[in-house]
């Protein structure tokens, strides 16, 4: 009697990933210029602060309250303050930050960071740690997941626009080349658990590629606008890019994505850094750098091996503070859907005192009678 044997075929399609180049935000410097008269308008909500956090770094966190630190202009910040005077500190919401990893060792980030929702796509384990380089070219992660979620109070680098709010490290961007598989699983890990995911990278900056996110990519993206939590949609922050003037983020199929809230930056002055890039894609900016030529003029925040920075730049360093002020907003209203979340952002940022030293780029009033820019979008985020 002969014995046949029976093989059921469960595979349903098989794809060759190819590998593409995926590049961080960051690591520029930028022009200085004097800055022009004019008044800062009000922030909308002022409600007082009582009591300062303790973090040595506090005050040199000009994009939090800005004092007119490194040359910038008083109360031109997120207005951050504001919100957690009425008690809205980023609880119970949770932040991926798409990147080369996060330090979750270091003393200002361990108590926020949510294991069971990190996960390393470039090395294939549940532990997204940065990987060790003599230029601590690895950094970068780290210290955009402390903009959003540094512990307030410890005595330690600066606090987090959202400090009570959770981050997850998802490392997805330390291998040599991007395949669309680990970005596709990246966007799409654990939307039951990640509120907000935010992204500080995306294609060559040097004004002639033109790129984004291939099939698998964008399904998770939609995927997760249409069922991530909870049917409320996951919301996608995009750093709009650092290829100046001669670039274009319409380009950036990331950041020029219906489905993505794309972030430009300013300076604490006001004027557009000399890296930003124009285009009709960018919602809101928040801040990059201060003047250069004064210390401390960077972003203040966590960096590797529980050190601290006052250097974090670029378009980089814009995408986590977003990603912080809507953490706050979805402890407000955490019913607040992917398009609310935009809404909101259109609707409460205002131009203060943003202008293009270059006089490249002028507001315009649309058909909403909304005051908007390509290079700020419609202005600074006002998390007040």
């Amino acid at each position: 009697m002969t014995s046949v044997s029976v093989f059921i075929v469960q595979v349903k399609l098989a794809v060759q990933q190819a590998g593409f180049l995926r590049h961080k935000r960051g690591y520029v410097k930028i022009r200085g210029m004097p800055v022009k008269g004019g008044d800062v308008t009000a922030h909308r909500n002022d409600a007082k602060l009582k009591g300062e956090p303790n973090d040595p770094l506090f005050d040199k966190q000009w994009y939090i309250r800005n004092t007119g630190q490194a040359g910038g202009v008083p109360k031109l910040d997120l207005n951050v303050g504001a919100a957690w005077a009425l008690g809205y500190t980023g609880k119970h919401v949770t932040t991926a930050i798409m990147d080369d990893g996060v330090d979750y060792m270091h003393p200002d980030l361990h108590d926020n960071f949510n294991a069971e929702a990190s996960y390393d796509f470039s090395s294939n384990d549940p532990f997204p740690y940065p990987r060790y380089t003599d230029d601590w070219f690895n950094s970068h992660g780290t210290r955009c997941a402390g903009e959003i979620s540094a512990k307030r109070d410890n005595k330690i680098c600066g606090v987090g626009i959202a400090y009570d709010s959770k981050i997850a490290g998802l490392r997805m961007l330390d291998q040599p080349y991007m395949t669309d598989l680990i970005e596709a699983n990246s966007m799409g890990h654990r939307p039951d658990l990640i509120d907000i995911y935010s992204a500080s990278w995306g294609p060559t900056d040097d004004g002639r590629t033109v790129d984004g996110p291939r099939n698998a990519t964008m399904r998770a993206i939609v995927k997760g606008v249409n069922e991530g939590r909870g049917g409320l949609g996951s919301i996608y922050v995009w750093a709009s890019g650092d290829g100046g003037p001669d670039d274009d983020c319409n380009c950036d199929g990331y950041a020029a994505s219906m489905w993505t809230i794309s972030i430009n930056s300013a300076t604490n002055d006001g004027q557009t850094a000399g890296y930003d890039e124009s285009c009709s894609s960018t919602l809101a900016s928040t801040f990059s750098n201060g003047k250069s030529g004064y210390r401390d003029a960077g972003v203040a925040t966590t960096d590797l091996y529980g050190e601290c920075t006052t250097r974090h730049s670029g378009t980089s360093a814009a995408a986590p503070e977003a990603a912080g002020v809507f953490a706050l907003a979805l402890q407000a209203n955490p019913k607040l859907t992917w398009r609310d979340v935009q809404h909101l952002t259109v609707l409460t940022s205002k131009r203060n005192h943003l202008y293009d030293p270059n006089g490249e780029h002028n507001w315009t009033i649309n058909g909403a009678g909304l005051e908007f820019n390509h290079l700020f979008g419609y202005g600074v985020l006002d998390a007040g």
